[in-house]
């Protein structure tokens, strides 16, 4: 029961990162609201997007682990 409370602990401090370090799309594509293109993520933003992805599985996980025991 500790180590899953531990492992929210950090889990949350990860996701709370990834999440500040992803940048926001500015500049001249988000000016244009008429667009139907959806944005593409390319590099770091890529990656950064797909770990909060795999981050956020883990710790719906271990949050349901920790509800049922």
């Amino acid at each position: 029961m500790t180590a899953l409370v531990i492992l929210h602990i950090i889990l949350s401090l990860i996701i709370t990162a990834l999440i500040f370090t992803q940048s926001s799309s500015g500049g001249l594509e988000s000016s244009n609201i008429l667009s139907s293109a959806p944005p593409t993520r390319r590099g770091w933003d890529k990656i950064t997007f797909n770990l909060t992805l795999v981050i956020l599985i883990i710790f719906l996980v271990s949050a349901t682990l920790q509800a049922i025991i």
